[in-house]
C-alpha cells in the first residue's frame, strides 16, 4: 500500500468516525441515548424489563433491532470476504446523505429518527475498510480501547512494529470524541443539514479519491 492511498484511507475513516461521534452527540443531546453502540442500551432494555416498564424497554430494544437489521444489510451488500472497495460504498454514503437531509426537511418523530440513525449507523459498521492488515469499523470504539491497549502492551514488550497499530486506535477514539464535541457547538435546527453535508463530502472524497481502484 503506498503512502498516498494510505492517506486518502486515513482520511475517510476520520471522516467517518467523526460523523459517527457527532451523531451519537446528537442523540445524547436530543434524546439522551446512544445511537453508535448499544452495550449500554441492552442494560437499559433489562432494568426497565425487570421494573415492569415493558413500552420503555420495547423502545430501547427497537434501536437494537434497526442497528441489527442495518449491519444485516450491510452483510448482504458486502457479502464476499475479501474486503475489497465498492461503489456501493459511496453510493451507500450518498443515501446516508439524502435520508438524513430529508430527515432536516420533513422533521419525523423522534423515535422514528433514532431507528433510523441506528440502521444507518449498522450499515456502516459493517462497511469494513481494510487499513494495513486491519479491518477498520467506524461507529464503535469500546472495542478499540481493548486493541490499542493490547498493540501498547505489545510495543512495551519490544514489539515496536505495532505502536503504528496503537496509535491508529487511539486516533479513532480522538476523532469520535471531536465528532460529540462538535455536536454540543451546533444549533439544533441544522443538526441533520450538517450530518447530510457530512455524509455527501465524505462520498464525494470516496469517489474522487478511491474511484480508480473501485469496481
Amino acid at each position: 500500500m503506498n503512502k498516498r492511498h494510505n492517506l486518502i484511507l486515513t482520511i475517510l475513516i476520520h471522516l467517518l468516525t467523526f460523523i459517527a461521534g457527532f451523531l451519537n452527540g446528537v442523540f445524547f443531546i436530543t434524546a439522551g441515548t446512544a445511537v453508535s453502540h448499544h452495550t449500554g442500551t441492552i442494560t437499559r432494555v433489562a432494568l426497565t424489563l425487570s421494573k415492569g416498564a415493558v413500552a420503555e424497554a420495547a423502545a430501547f430494544l427497537l434501536l437494537i433491532l434497526s442497528f441489527y437489521i442495518g449491519a444485516c444489510i450491510s452483510g448482504m451488500l458486502f457479502h464476499k470476504s475479501d474486503c475489497t472497495f465498492s461503489k456501493r460504498y459511496g453510493i451507500l454514503l450518498l443515501v446516508f446523505s439524502t435520508v438524513f437531509f430529508a430527515i432536516a426537511v420533513i422533521r419525523p418523530p423522534l423515535r422514528i429518527v433514532l431507528s433510523i440513525t441506528c440502521m444507518v449507523l449498522g450499515i456502516q459498521n459493517g462497511m469494513f475498510i481494510p487499513y494495513n492488515g486491519i479491518l477498520i469499523r467506524t461507529s464503535h470504539f469500546s472495542g478499540y480501547l481493548t486493541d490499542a491497549g493490547i498493540a501498547m502492551g505489545k510495543v512495551l514488550r519490544g514489539k515496536r512494529q505495532e505502536l503504528l497499530r496503537s496509535v491508529h486506535y487511539l486516533s479513532g477514539i480522538i476523532y469520535f470524541a471531536a465528532g460529540a464535541a462538535a455536536s454540543a457547538f451546533i444549533p439544533s435546527a441544522l443538526f441533520f443539514y450538517i450530518i447530510a453535508v457530512l455524509y455527501f463530502f465524505t462520498a464525494v472524497f470516496y469517489f474522487a479519491f478511491l474511484g480508480k481502484s473501485i469496481t
